[in-house]
């Protein structure tokens, strides 16, 4: 949309008299200018999220009610999804599968086709909207697991920035610099297991703080690997903000409808005096801002050599 101004404006500038044209339609150049402000200041806020001050979610100091809290604003996990029906030739029955958006839609449905033998036009594709509670739990009942506060809901009147990375086989990690007005501290956890899904059904075994009991319940506690928070140095912090916004990262969609088996979940949330700001990324390449500023802040915690994926 910036592009798009700036290419009218440009326009208006070097040939005056085409700028009598774009006129007609009712916009002048100091129109175009201000709706180009407009469009470049209001870009972080459409990611900006309001403080719920909802105490069913948790106190002011961001303690959660329980173990089933949301951690995050289920707005952001609400989306739309491929629904793609075809016929399987060899099994003589109808089949399904669902996808994502632009480019893994055209990947799936070009996987259906070669591993079925069947034309495009033989998939029926349907667009559904959906609330993905899947990942919400998820990745809440980690960060319950792991004693983190809830960012989402109450100003906490410090600046804070959370990276937490949940891997598909390694021990999940929590790295987050918290700024008051005095001190600027960065606190690392990593858990000695992964953490099981009650709400699944699936609990697997875990030892208790001793090493000892076996424990296959709701509450069950696991063991950090790394718990640890110290001072942070100020040039530290302030180039995580200077990456922020030179990678323009709260301009970007908070999500993205993409999934694996063999990945990590990257989320990096913003808690500050704005509001409340959310990105998620699976698997992010080298050079996505979401994997820039997660591989800076592991870099600066106390995680021991750990493989990045």
């Amino acid at each position: 949309m910036s592009v798009f101004f700036c290419t009218l404006i440009k326009i208006c500038i070097d040939n005056p008299a085409r700028s009598g044209m774009i006129g007609k339609f009712g916009l002048s150049l100091h129109t175009l200018i201000l709706l180009f402000l407009c469009v470049s200041s209001n870009a972080q806020q459409l990611n900006r999220i309001p403080y719920r001050n909802d105490p069913a979610i948790s106190n002011e100091q961001g303690v959660p009610r329980d173990s089933t809290t949301f951690y995050f604003p289920i707005e952001l996990f609400k989306d739309s999804i491929h629904y793609l029906r075809f016929f399987d030739p060899k099994r003589k029955k109808i089949e399904w599968s669902t996808t994502g958006p632009g480019l893994a839609l055209k990947d799936e449905q070009e996987k259906i086709c070669r591993g079925y033998k069947i034309e495009r036009f033989e998939i029926s594709d349907s667009l559904r909207c959906y609330t993905d509670t899947f990942s919400l739990k998820c990745f809440s009942f980690d960060l319950y697991k792991m004693q983190e506060p809830v960012l989402s809901n109450y100003y906490s009147g410090k600046e804070t920035y959370r990276f937490t990375w949940l891997r598909s086989f390694d021990r999940p990690v929590v790295i987050r610099f918290d700024k008051s007005d005095t001190t600027i501290v960065i606190t690392t956890k990593e858990l000695k297991s992964q953490v099981p899904l009650p709400f699944l059904g699936i609990m697997g075994t875990h030892l208790d703080e001793e090493g000892v009991t076996i424990i296959e319940k709701r509450e069950f506690n696991i063991p950090y690997y790394i718990n640890k928070t110290r001072r942070l140095p100020t040039v530290e912090y302030t180039e995580v903000t200077k990456m922020i916004d030179s990678l323009k990262l709260l301009e970007l969609p908070p999500r993205l409808v993409t999934m694996g088996c063999d990945g990590a979940e990257w989320i990096l949330e913003i808690s500050n005096s704005k509001g409340y700001f959310y990105i998620q990324r699976w698997a992010p390449q080298v050079g996505d801002p979401v994997r820039e500023i997660g591989e800076y802040m592991i870099e600066s915690s106390d995680l021991k050599k750990e493989r990045i994926y």
